[in-house]
């Protein structure tokens, strides 16, 4: 493992008035992160600032979202991270921290930990099968599937995409404050920046992210909400990002025509016959 200098952590929020549990999280979430010493960079575009009071208050750097839309607030996000570091030169990686889940920022060092900023500028958190088992049904099924197409698309064999946790070498924050997946596939959702800019980044560079395998448990009260009074919201919008991503991984994959190009790890390594 590489001697890892500091990790930033980066995410965004937007949160109504009915979100209580989901802003609740959020807040232990940056909680936890004070706990573990880890500095916690928001953009927020929630209706009330009472949201982003809060996160002040537990330790967290909060920016308004300047310009609407998800893939905007994750480039602002990444650009406030960009000049964060070149303040503190420490930093020499960068997570992207989901806001809901509090064990993340106890991981962060971990999932950070195989970058060393040469042969691997990317690093991706992959849930263990016993942390699949305390996930909602239904989004297991969405995310298995699409982690699936992932696959198959890239060659990049038992990756987890779908967790949304990715941790980056500081070098890449300038593509990925200005990352924009259409520029490479023009006709799919570039919502998710840092799981798209993950295989661009990547790809462009003939490497593959690390896997860092992590042993987690779904908040168990959002587990219970989301299976109850808010499935099916939750299993239309697990399927909508499975039919999205799925679209954007093969766009990506045909644009980059990685299975071909890219040589698997053992490949990488293998010492040639004496």
């Amino acid at each position: 493992m590489h001697n890892i200098g500091k990790t930033l952590l980066v995410t965004t929020t937007r949160y109504e008035l009915r979100d209580t549990l989901r802003a609740q999280l959020a807040r232990e979430t940056f909680l936890a992160a004070r706990e573990e010493r880890c500095v916690v960079i928001i953009v927020d575009d929630s209706r009330h600032s009472s949201y982003a009071d809060a996160f002040r208050q537990s330790g967290a750097i909060v920016f308004r979202q300047h310009q609407a839309g998800m893939a905007a607030s994750r480039r602002q996000a990444f650009f406030h991270a960009h000049e964060f570091v070149l303040d503190y030169p420490r930093y020499d990686r960068v997570m992207w921290l989901e806001p809901e889940k509090r064990f993340l920022p106890k991981l962060a060092a971990t999932i950070a930990a195989p970058i060393d900023g040469v042969r691997t500028l990317v690093s991706m958190a992959c849930r263990s099968q016993r942390s699949w088992a305390t996930w909602p049904d239904f989004q297991v099924a969405s995310e298995q599937k699409a982690n699936a197409v992932y696959a198959e698309a890239t060659g990049w064999e038992g990756l987890d995409p779908m967790f949304g946790t990715v941790a980056f070498h500081v070098s890449l924050l300038p593509e990925l404050m200005t990352f924009h997946a259409r520029r490479f596939a023009p006709d799919i959702d570039g919502d998710y920046v840092q799981v798209l800019a993950s295989l661009v980044l990547c790809a462009q560079r003939r490497q593959r992210p690390a896997r860092v395998e992590v042993g987690v448990e779904y908040p168990p009260e959002q587990r219970q909400e989301e299976e109850g009074m808010l499935r099916d919201i939750m299993v239309s919008k697990r399927r909508f990002q499975c039919e999205s991503l799925s679209k954007a991984f093969r766009a990506l994959g045909q644009a980059f025509a990685l299975p071909r190009i890219i040589p698997s790890m053992e490949e990488r390594y293998r010492r040639p016959a004496a």
